[in-house]
């Protein structure tokens, strides 16, 4: 039995998992954290400690047929007059309701720091909440129908309040493994130096131990079109590509507030930054510089070899080369390419002057067909016509980050 939401708070159980991934760390040979590749093995890293957020389909819900059980008498006056004896039971029904969810178990018993007031034991098999409600023939079955669906709310409002958290600690994990490795390796070598100045042999080994990156559970939803093919083509939902879009958005805002080392880096280690965040989240199914009919894209998510999502990676260098950019993107679709996304990283500064630019060209493109809708301040949907098919339309959403250097 699980005590739903309630056995440990959000922040308590996120520092422990930040303990745990110094604990990992220090317990990793030396030689397969100064051997390994830093960027792959962060990226392993990455993989390895992301949190998966709760998420429930409704559509998924069952239950069992009703059950027929005993129930002790509730009638006060019938228990009254039978005082001191045996009370009479009573038959009554149970209905047992399974609600079937993704993510990682164990957020079952976390607390998010804006919560319900709200008590609820449950059973908890194999990814299902398990609630069962008993009823006897004299109870108003409206009643127990509005108890239930509020219980059902409140279990999605604590899901939905712990998701903030678990974005802010998943996107903030790049700098933490990064700095996590950086004292160890120090460490190393200031332990390395020691010994030496010791004159004391360091006895190494030859090879640095290789590591696999560990799948992580969440998998890309899809969903297949109604058409009569006999192998019809996947296309990534519309609530999916919102989810990416959030994605990079707060992968973005992340790297905004980062480092001043971080913001330094190129456009191809940014670009790669955001594919670890993705592939985290996707069971590394996206992938950089992949052909794609005329070019390479910076980011691909592919299922089953069809495409779902494309991007491309841009630092702002003026007027001409952000439309080469729309161009460039454009004439990577294929005809079944509808859901993209620009992002643009801009590092001179007068960000303000640069967001209301790129909204104006973007309007000016002779495919651009229609707003769709603004995620932010600086993250705006568009609908655009395929190149060589004007009655076809996609998706492409412009994401754009101040990133300036000299802050």
């Amino acid at each position: 039995m699980v005590n739903l939401f309630s056995e440990i708070d959000m922040y308590r159980y996120l520092e422990a998992k930040k303990d745990k991934i110094v604990e990992h760390i220090n317990q990793v040979p030396k030689n397969e954290i100064l051997g390994s590749d830093e960027k792959k093995y962060c990226n392993y890293l990455l993989v390895k400690f992301r949190i998966g957020p709760l998420s429930i389909d409704r559509s998924k819900i069952h239950a069992d047929e009703p059950e027929d059980i005993t129930l002790r008498s509730n009638n006060p006056r019938y228990d009254s007059f039978f005082k001191g004896l045996s009370v009479k039971p009573i038959k009554g029904t149970r209905i047992t309701i399974y609600i079937p969810f993704g993510g990682d178990s164990e957020l079952i018993k976390v607390q998010p720091s804006s919560h319900i007031i709200w008590s609820k034991v449950a059973n908890v098999h194999s990814n299902e909440i398990v609630l069962s409600y008993e009823y006897d023939p004299h109870t108003n079955l409206a009643t127990t129908k509005q108890l239930i669906e509020k219980e059902m709310r409140y279990i999605e409002d604590n899901i939905n309040n712990q998701k903030n958290q678990i974005y802010f600690f998943n996107n903030s994990l790049i700098e933490f493994i990064t700095s996590a490795l950086n004292k160890r390796k120090a460490k190393i070598q200031k332990d390395d130096m020691f010994l030496t100045s010791l004159k004391i042999p360091i006895k190494r080994k030859e090879n640095s131990i290789k590591f696999k990156p560990e799948k992580v559970k969440i998998k890309l939803a899809v969903k297949k079109p109604k058409i009569n093919n006999p192998k019809p083509e996947f296309e990534l939902e519309y609530t999916h590509y919102q989810y990416i879009v959030k994605i990079i958005n707060d992968m973005g805002e992340f790297l905004e507030k980062a480092s001043k080392a971080i913001r330094q880096l190129k456009e191809e280690d940014l670009r790669d930054l955001f594919l670890a965040m993705l592939n985290s989240h996707y069971e590394n199914q996206a992938s950089g510089e992949t052909f794609n009919k005329s070019g390479k894209t910076d980011i691909i998510i592919k299922k089953d070899g069809k495409n779902l999502f494309i991007a491309e990676c841009k630092i702002w260098r003026g007027d001409k080369l952000f439309m080469d950019g729309i161009d460039q993107l454009l004439n990577y679709l294929t005809w079944r390419d509808t859901k993209t996304s620009l992002i643009i990283f801009n590092k001179n500064g007068n960000f303000t002057k640069i967001v209301t630019k790129a909204k104006q060209l973007i309007k000016s493109h002779p495919n651009f067909d229609g707003d769709v809708q603004y995620h932010g301040e600086s993250c705006f949907e568009y609908k655009f016509k395929q190149k060589n098919d004007p009655e076809r339309n996609i998706f492409l959403t412009l994401h754009l980050f101040g990133l300036s250097e000299n802050d």
